[in-house]
């Protein structure tokens, strides 16, 4: 894949995922990994097993940051992961006999990942926010949608 220029949107787009990578490794490596679905504009068949996520980058209209030719420009915007987890799997213990979704621990996971306030990469997080109101129960799957909210001021 060629490089993305600094002054994109994109560049976000891909440092986001990067990050993902970086810090959430149980959902992307391993014997339990989960699938992701990176981009709409791909193909994407739905695992066997329901757990997957799926990506959507949302940026705003950029506006100027600074003046001049070499100014820098303001990208906002949020990335929303949609946590998609099996029906009838949530975590139920002696201790917790109510249980505990799969879906609340992956979106506790990436909140711990994409703090308000850290900046990596230009891009600083702003907030985190899960949509439980926003919940959606098929046949046999659910998802939970959370977006990270992002800010960046890069270069012309």
């Amino acid at each position: 894949m060629p490089d993305i220029p600094v002054h994109t949107a994109q560049y976000i787009d891909k440092k986001i995922k990067e990050r993902f990578i970086e810090k959430l490794p149980q959902y992307y490596e391993g014997e339990d990994k989960w699938e992701i679905h990176w981009s709409p504009t791909q193909a994407f068949e739905r695992p066997e097993d329901l757990f997957w996520l799926d990506f959507f980058f949302n940026p705003y209209e950029p506006s100027q940051k600074e003046l001049g030719t070499g100014g820098r420009n303001r990208f906002e915007g949020f990335t929303q992961i949609n946590i998609c987890v099996p029906l009838n799997s949530d975590i139920v213990t002696n201790e917790d006999p109510i249980g505990t979704s799969p879906a609340f621990i992956c979106s506790a996971d990436i909140e711990r990942a994409f703090k308000r306030g850290d900046i990596f990469n230009g891009i600083q997080i702003v907030k985190f926010q899960e949509y439980t109101s926003a919940l959606q129960v098929y046949d046999d799957f659910y998802f939970l949608p959370v977006r990270i909210f992002w800010r960046a001021d890069l270069p012309n």
